[in-house]
Order: structure tokens, then C-alpha cells, then sequence
């Protein structure tokens, strides 16, 4: 199976290059724990990001009415509200949501765009962390495609996924829970194509707790996406020729914390593991401090602990057409047939070299 199911663990010092292509190759995950020569960047620290951005400097934060957002929820993908505001709100908000057992909004900072580099809300603070992983940059002969900033509290949760990047996760301050499933297995999530919607606010002034989800409709032409808060909107966007946004995205959710106990038992007998076993599912949880190599293609989940969670992530580029790939497809496909999951379209460049 890939990545051995196990996850590596360096304690006493980070790997040499040659040691993290052979974790590549195996497509294993690993964790690096602090050590005690490591310095967490004073990105960690709220008074560097607040002075690098600029404490009024609008920002780009997603806003949910239960921290469960690009998920699938009441049979739809459902997209957080994104608002722009001033950082120094957002760290007020985030102070009120974390001391509060349930927050009538929760507010966090996940957007997966680069949002350090290229004109990012977040590129004066890049100067503040190294600006990739050493022992990654050279095994794998390339820079980060992207460098994101994370920040949030426990009320946020992300639900099972994949990405086609070689992902570097460090924890800056709280702690973060990753539940993991490799992709000889991920097949059995029941990933299909949802239509997508949008949390939104149905206050007058968009500021209320009264929360619904809008659909979603996309230009097939320009992939311009519009939210049709109302029927007028959506007949007006149906005569321009929108249809419905739809998501591929992963319905079951096997872990230790999952909010459907019988998504265990349906994942366990599709992967052939015992009852009520959880043996397929990988956890660890990361301190400050701490990071973890996520290999491309593995599901994961993604929980915080107690306290203000701040991240950064290094996404590499990981290469299309290699045996992991293209194991990967196969087990998909024979998935599909079985009517366990949706057929994939065709990802990547055939003629890529690898």
C-alpha cells in the first residue's frame, strides 16, 4: 500500500535531501518535530503579523455559521462566506470565538492562493518565515508553487480532501490534528460531483446570525461564479446562460471524530478493515513547532486545538505519470466501476516528463 501506512517520525534532526526523496518516493508521510536548534518564525507572533500587514489592512476571511464550510453539508458542497475586513478585527473576532464554547459565527484566514507571495494579503509577512523547506527544495529541484498563511481557532474543521501538491504543513502556534488516509484507500470516500452552494447571511445589512446557503451558478464559457441569494437572481443567471456549480468532493468521513458513526462502518467494509476498526485512518497531531510532509494524493482531515492556531504551508508541485499516479487512477477506476465513487476526469499532461 502506499506510504506504508505508517507515518516517519525525525526527532533528533531534519532529513537530508536523499532522506526526503525516499519518503517521496514511498509517498509516506513523516512529521518533524521541534527541535531544539529550530526557531519558530515571528510570524508565530500576533504583533509582527499585525505590524507587517497592518492592522488595517483588509483581509480575506472565511466566515461559517459552525466552522464546517467547503464540505458536504445537507447534500450540497457548501462554500464559506468570504469577507473582506480589517486584520485587527479579525484577531478580535477570533479572541471572542475561541472563549466562547459555541460561537454564533466562527471566522478564520484558509485561503489556499499563494496568499504570501504574488500580491498575496499576506506577502509582508513572508520576509518574517524561510522562504521554503531546504531539504524539499532540493529533492525535489523546485521552489514552493505557493506559501499560505493559516489562522483560526478549534470551531473550524476541515473536512477530508486530497491536493496534487507535495505539501510541507509547519504549525507556528496552537496545535493542529491531521487524520489521514492514503490514496490506496481514499477511493472509498464516496467522492462525486455536488452541486455547490454558499453560506450567506440573511440579515438586512449582512451582518445577521441568520444563516442559509445559496446556490452557486458558473459561466460555462469564462468560469465566472456568481451566488443567487434569490430566485430572481438565479432566473436572471439561468438567462445568461449560468448553470449550477457542481464539486467533486468526498462525503464519508471514517475518523475518530466524525459527526456520522455509521461513515466508519460503511469505509471499513469497502477497504476490507475489521469492524469498527480505525486502523486505516492515521492521526497525528502537531505543536508548535512541529511539521509534516503530507504527500500528494492523501485524504486528509484537519482539526485545531485549544488557543489561536497559526500555520504555514510550502505546496511543491508533485509529478503527474509517476507509479504512485498512476496506482492511484487505477484503484480510482476500479472504484468507479463498482459504483463506489464518481469517474474521474482526465488530470494531468500524459507527455509529462517524470
Amino acid at each position: 500500500m502506499f506510504g506504508m501506512q505508517t507515518i516517519a517520525e525525525f526527532d533528533d534532526a531534519d532529513p537530508t535531501a536523499a532522506q526526503f526523496a525516499q519518503l517521496v518516493c514511498e509517498n509516506r508521510p513523516a512529521v518533524f518535530r521541534r527541535l531544539p536548534h529550530h526557531k519558530i518564525p515571528t510570524a508565530a507572533e500576533r504583533e509582527t503579523v499585525l505590524a507587517a500587514v497592518g492592522d488595517l489592512a483588509e483581509v480575506k476571511v472565511a466566515v461559517t455559521p459552525n466552522g464546517f464550510a467547503d464540505a458536504i453539508v445537507d447534500g450540497v458542497f457548501c462554500l464559506p462566506l468570504e469577507s473582506k475586513m480589517p486584520l485587527s478585527e479579525f484577531y478580535d473576532l477570533i479572541d471572542r470565538e475561541n472563549s466562547d464554547e459555541s460561537p454564533q459565527s466562527v471566522h478564520y484566514i484558509q485561503s489556499q492562493n499563494n496568499n504570501m507571495r504574488d500580491g498575496g494579503d499576506f506577502i509582508n509577512l513572508f520576509e518574517h518565515i524561510p522562504p521554503d523547506v531546504p531539504f524539499a527544495t532540493a529533492a525535489l529541484g523546485a521552489q514552493p508553487d505557493a506559501v499560505n498563511f493559516w489562522c483560526g481557532t478549534r470551531h473550524a474543521t476541515t473536512s477530508f480532501h486530497k491536493d496534487h501538491y507535495e505539501n510541507l504543513y509547519k504549525v507556528l502556534a496552537g496545535s493542529k490534528t491531521f487524520h489521514l488516509i492514503s490514496p490506496s484507500e481514499s477511493w472509498a470516500l464516496e467522492e462525486r460531483s455536488w452541486e455547490t452552494s454558499q453560506y450567506v447571511r440573511r440579515g438586512a445589512f449582512g451582518d445577521s446570525n441568520e444563516w442559509g446557503a445559496a446556490p452557486v451558478y458558473i459561466d460555462p464559457q469564462t468560469f465566472e461564479t456568481h451566488v443567487a441569494e434569490t430566485r430572481t437572481d438565479e432566473f436572471e443567471l439561468c438567462k445568461r446562460g449560468y448553470t449550477r456549480m457542481t464539486t467533486r468532493w468526498a462525503s464519508l468521513d471514517p475518523s475518530q471524530t466524525t459527526r456520522n458513526s455509521d461513515h466508519v462502518s460503511i469505509f471499513n467494509s469497502r477497504v476490507g478493515a475489521a469492524s469498527g476498526s480505525l486502523s486505516t485512518v492515521l492521526t497525528v497531531t502537531l505543536m508548535a513547532g512541529d511539521m509534516l510532509y503530507l504527500p500528494a494524493l492523501w485524504s486528509h482531515k484537519v482539526e485545531q486545538g485549544r488557543g489561536i492556531t497559526v500555520a504555514i504551508n510550502y505546496w511543491y508541485d508533485m509529478k503527474f505519470g509517476t507509479p504512485v499516479f498512476l496506482m492511484h487512477q487505477l484503484l480510482r477506476g476500479i472504484a468507479a466501476d463498482a459504483g463506489f465513487m464518481e469517474r474521474d476526469e482526465e488530470i494531468g499532461d500524459a507527455d509529462e516528463e517524470f
